[in-house]
């Protein structure tokens, strides 16, 4: 809180959404762990209720007049099994009138629990478009994209570099950096993704020209390579009247060739642009393919499974096999 307030103090807009998108994390995760808690509370006693209740219900349907009370040695004469049959049934009641409301009380949490999710995820949008909305409203700007990569630290395979335009009213429910998406998530927001693109591009630089030119220098290329792939994709379009972005950001990158499109580099830009977070669905699906191919290939380390980053599995066998020609020279020098 201090240092929100501080950086607030100082006008630095973009460390106030990082500390503001911290602050709602951190606020998002007391809502879950609080209704989490009570719901959890609320539906062991709504069990005990059940429990109980059927305990009960046993009862008064085990017992009959002239039949020997399950809690004592005589049997029962008409007047003591009503007697019996009136308390247990009353207690019955009690129970389920206690049952009914405990019912409301999770439902009342649960709702309460959706709510604070909905909130947060909304607060999560609005946030992945921030950037966005502020060159569109304060530059007058029509057409943005998003760039990032997919590869750049693992022993093998390519690394690969997607720049995606999209819509700017596009909100899909989901994007978020691509490393914290499941692979199964990631797989359905690629299709949404590319489908809803005005225009994406795809730069693929492989294993063997990281070791020429180094990785910095790679994904510099395939960047570059994606502008290009998406700006022919646009040239297909003529009736979007859109030849190429008015602007691009990009996640860290600095000194890169753009195709004289004006960029905007963001520190951790996949984790707050909605473009680029969208780009980097692109990157990691379509390099997470690649390296699901070359498994069927080199099935003996796993790419399918660490996608050639430097897994234990991966090391292991690296040592055990050596390298194959999908290995990166430069990175695994180290390693055998």
């Amino acid at each position: 809180k201090q240092q929100y307030n501080a950086a607030k103090k100082s006008s630095s807009s973009d460390e106030i959404l990082a500390l503001e998108k911290k602050r709602m994390e951190i606020q998002n995760k007391q809502y879950v762990s609080k209704f989490a808690s009570e719901g959890n509370k609320t539906e062991a006693e709504l069990k005990a209720v059940h429990s109980e209740y059927n305990r009960l219900y046993k009862k008064a349907t085990g017992i009959r007049p002239g039949v020997p009370c399950p809690t004592c040695t005589h049997s029962l004469t008409d007047a003591e099994f009503n007697t019996v049959k009136k308390e247990i049934i009353q207690e019955l009641n009690n129970l389920k009138a206690k049952g009914v409301k405990l019912k409301s009380q999770l439902d009342d949490i649960v709702k309460l629990d959706t709510k604070a999710k909905e909130q947060f995820l909304q607060y999560q949008a609005d946030d992945l478009k921030k950037v966005e909305e502020e060159l569109y409203n304060e530059k007058g700007l029509k057409a943005i994209a998003g760039i990032d990569e997919a590869g750049r630290g693992p022993l093998a395979g390519p690394v690969v570099v997607a720049c995606c335009l999209m819509p700017r009213n596009s909100m899909i429910e989901g994007v978020n950096d691509s490393k914290k998406i499941s692979e199964k998530k990631r797989e359905m927001l690629y299709e949404q993704i590319t489908n809803e693109a005005i225009s994406y591009g795809i730069g693929i630089i492989n294993q063997k020209e990281i070791d020429e030119i180094n990785i910095l220098q790679a994904t510099k290329k395939g960047l570059t390579e994606a502008i290009k792939d998406m700006e022919n994709k646009l040239a297909e379009k003529p009736e979007l009247g859109i030849i190429k972005p008015d602007a691009i950001l990009v996640d860290a990158l600095t000194k890169i060739d753009t195709d004289g499109i004006p960029y905007k580099s963001i520190i951790h830009g996949d984790a707050i642009s909605y473009s680029i977070a969208c780009a980097s669905i692109i990157a990691k699906v379509t390099r997470d393919r690649i390296m699901r191919q070359w498994d069927e290939i080199y099935s003996q380390y796993g790419f399918a499974k660490h996608k050639g980053y430097g897994t234990a599995a991966h090391i292991k066998a690296l040592k055990e096999y050596g390298p194959c020609p999908l290995h990166r020279a430069s990175f695994i020098k180290n390693f055998i």
